[in-house]
Parts: structure tokens; C-alpha cells; sequence
């Protein structure tokens, strides 16, 4: 989301804290950007690929949103979507959130990537699209508040 300057800020000007703080308030203050970046430091990381499978359904009951990372490995000459993300706050869920298409032209070995944020108490899975994905790993970090 973009922000339009107000009429007290000429284009092109240096818009130092306290002014960006007066002219967007709280939610869009630098305060506010600095508290939500600081969260990072905080996130806990959690290699859950033993505990995961993909098509399997599971949701986020940690009371924090989850950053989800799953890598799967695709044998053989494959053209499409090896794996799909899902979350929404039904069961199942139907969103689709992320997927990834690989094109391979020949018989080697390559891995897919999906990346996807889990609000909190929402349903998720990864699926093997293409019946060919086997997991590889499952990384969930948890992003405190």
C-alpha cells in the first residue's frame, strides 16, 4: 500500500519520524514499523519434517501466526504444479495459497519451494499435486506477537 503525501509534505521532502508518526498515526508510524520488525527476533523455528506429511491437514493452535517453508523433491521428467499450499479458516481448507511448478526436461532430480504465512487457529496442508513429491523438509517458524 502506497501513502499520498498531505498537503504540510512537499514531494520530494525528507519526512523525518515524528512528522510520519503525526501525519499516518500509530499504524503506520515508525514506532509501530520498528515494534513489528523486532518481532522477528523473537520468532521461534521449528524443523517439523518428521511430524508432517504432505496432504495431511493440520492447524495452527500456537497463538501466533506460522511461517511455513516445505521442499519437496521431484524424480523424473515432470511438467505442472508438484506441490500446492492450502489454509483458510475452514476444514478443510480450500485457499490456495502457494504452489510450486517445476519444468524439467529431462530425467534428473529437482526440489520445489512454497512459503506461506498460517494466521493463527487456521487450517493448513501442503499437497502432492502431481502424485510424484516426495517432503523433503517441513520448517514452521512461529512469530510471536
Amino acid at each position: 500500500m502506497g501513502y499520498t503525501a498531505g498537503a504540510d509534505v512537499a514531494e520530494g521532502a525528507a519526512i523525518t519520524g515524528s512528522k510520519w508518526n503525526n501525519y499516518n498515526g500509530a499504524s503506520g508510524s515508525v514506532d509501530y514499523l520498528k515494534s513489528e520488525m523486532d518481532r522477528l527476533h523473537t520468532a521461534t523455528q521449528t524443523d517439523a519434517t518428521g511430524s508432517r506429511v504432505l496432504g495431511t491437514e493440520y492447524q495452527n493452535t500456537s497463538g501466533s501466526p506460522l511461517f511455513v517453508t516445505v521442499t519437496a523433491q521431484v524424480d523424473g521428467v515432470f511438467n505442472g504444479v508438484a506441490i500446492a499450499a492450502y489454509s483458510d479458516d475452514n476444514t478443510p481448507p480450500v485457499d490456495e495459497v502457494a504452489r510450486a511448478s517445476l519444468d524439467t526436461s529431462s530425467a534428473e532430480v529437482d526440489r520445489a519451494h512454497v512459503t506461506f504465512i498460517v494466521p493463527n487457529a487456521y487450517y493448513y496442508k501442503v499437497v502432492n499435486a502431481d502424485g510424484n513429491a516426495a517432503l523433503v523438509a517441513w520448517i514452521e517458524t512461529e512469530l510471536h506477537s
